[in-house]
Order: C-alpha cells, then sequence, then structure tokens
C-alpha cells in the first residue's frame, strides 16, 4: 500500500481467521512526504488459531503513522513490525495492547529505525497475561547517525493475572548519535491491592473489580482511538474476556 505526497487514509483491520487455521500476513505500507495514516489493527483469531504476521513501514519527510492495536484470542499469535522513518520529522505513534488467557501464547517484536533529522517516535504497550498464557514483547528503537535531534519514548507495561502466566517485557535502545532525546520504562506487576479494596468496599464483586481494573490498564491504549466507532469495536473484543468489567464502570 502507498500513500502519496500529502495523503491521508484511515484504515481498519480486523484478522479472524478460522478455527484451527494458520494465517501468515504481509503488509508492506509506503507513505509519501506529508502522509498521514491513522491505522487501527484488532488481531482476533478464531479458538485454536494461529495468527503470523509481518509490517514493514517507510516513512518519507514530514509523513505521520498513527497505529493501534489490540491482539487476543486464538492458539497464538506472532507479529513482527519493522518501521523506518526515513524522512526529516517524520512521525510514528504505536499503541498496542495484548490479552492473554488460557495457554495463548502472543509475541511481538517492533524495531523503528530514526534515520532522519527530527524523526520521533512515542511507543506504548500494555499487556494481561491471564491462567497459563504468555506475552512477549521487545521495543527495538535504532537511531542511526544520521538522525540528529531526533526523540524517541517507550513506555511498556504489563500485569500477570495468573499464577502460571509468563510476561516477557524488552525495551531496546540502539543509538548512534549524542544529538538526542530518549526515553523508556517496563513494569510487570500484579493488579493494585488498594484499588481492589476500594472497588469491593463499594459493593462489586470480586470477579467484576477484578475485570474493572484490567479495563482501566488496557484503555491507556484504547484511548489513542479517535473514532467511538473502532473504540467500541475494540471494546466489544474485550469485553467478553473481562466479566462484569462493563456494568462494573457504571458504578465505580
Amino acid at each position: 500500500m502507498e500513500l502519496g505526497a500529502g495523503a491521508k487514509l484511515r484504515l481498519f483491520e480486523r484478522h479472524v481467521g478460522a478455527e484451527g487455521a494458520l494465517t501468515n500476513l504481509s503488509l508492506a505500507l509506503r507513505l509519501g512526504p506529508g502522509a498521514q495514516l491513522e491505522h487501527a489493527r484488532l488481531v482476533q483469531p478464531a479458538p485454536g488459531a494461529r495468527h503470523f504476521e509481518t509490517l514493514q513501514a517507510t516513512l518519507a519527510a514530514g509523513a505521520a503513522l498513527r497505529l493501534t492495536q489490540l491482539t487476543t484470542g486464538g492458539a497464538g499469535t506472532r507479529s513482527t513490525a519493522l518501521i523506518a522513518l526515513a524522512g526529516a520529522d517524520a512521525e510514528a505513534q504505536w499503541q498496542s495492547a495484548m490479552l492473554g488467557v488460557g495457554q495463548q501464547a502472543h509475541d511481538a517484536y517492533v524495531r523503528i529505525t530514526h534515520d532522519a533529522p527530527g524523526a520521533r517516535t512515542t511507543q506504548g504497550f500494555r499487556g494481561i497475561a491471564a491462567d497459563r498464557s504468555r506475552i512477549a514483547f521487545n521495543g527495538h528503537m535504532r537511531v542511526t547517525s544520521r538522525a540528529a535531534g531526533a526523540a524517541t519514548a517507550q513506555t511498556l507495561r504489563s500485569l500477570l493475572a495468573g499464577a502460571a502466566a509468563e510476561v516477557d517485557v524488552r525495551p531496546q535502545l540502539e543509538i548512534d548519535t549524542d544529538a538526542v532525546r530518549a526515553s523508556h520504562g517496563a513494569t510487570v506487576g500484579k493488579l493494585d491491592d488498594d484499588m481492589l479494596f476500594y472497588l469491593l468496599s463499594r459493593g462489586i464483586a470480586p470477579q467484576a473489580a477484578e475485570s474493572l481494573l484490567k479495563w482501566a490498564f488496557i484503555s491507556d491504549v484504547l484511548a489513542h482511538l479517535a473514532d467511538p466507532a473502532w473504540r467500541a469495536r475494540f471494546e466489544a473484543a474485550i469485553a467478553p474476556l473481562l466479566p462484569g468489567a462493563a456494568a462494573a464502570r457504571g458504578l465505580s
């Protein structure tokens, strides 16, 4: 897919597959000077399905990519994204979330290369691993010697919601110039006991209270969806995994 100079596109993808199927997706994007792409991706494979994908994007001068992705469902997923900010002042906003249940495994590797002056990236990740599921996210920020004045900000957060669950988050910085602003952080934790106690004290059932806290955690990513219809579809995908959260939102 190629966007010409100054073009604007809003793109919504939903991947569901068939039960037990294997999907292997390749998507290549090229954004011309000043082009803007708002991209929402809902990866929701059917039960037992496996989803593998490779995303590549090249941004020319002044181009902007704003991507929001939610991954859940299926038996497992693997996402590889290779983003090149090749033009001056190109910008990427990458927001993604993963929810794992049962024995699902969701894995993502996102490499964003800043290869021109003033290239900028903001990256956020939220992951919740329940039961015996596994979630992994590797955010690789690369700034070359040609990217003077580049800026990167990375926040990777995850929750362990099962005794046998596993979460691996890895912020990775590779910087070859001194003229750069870069920040990163990664956390793995559990639900806040004080917040849980507060919700229980207001008469919210334990399962609904836990689901509500998880919903708020994931909402950090959903908040970047400007289109209410898109956000409603993302919330509909999450709701079955967080019993009682939708009803409890009105009580909290």
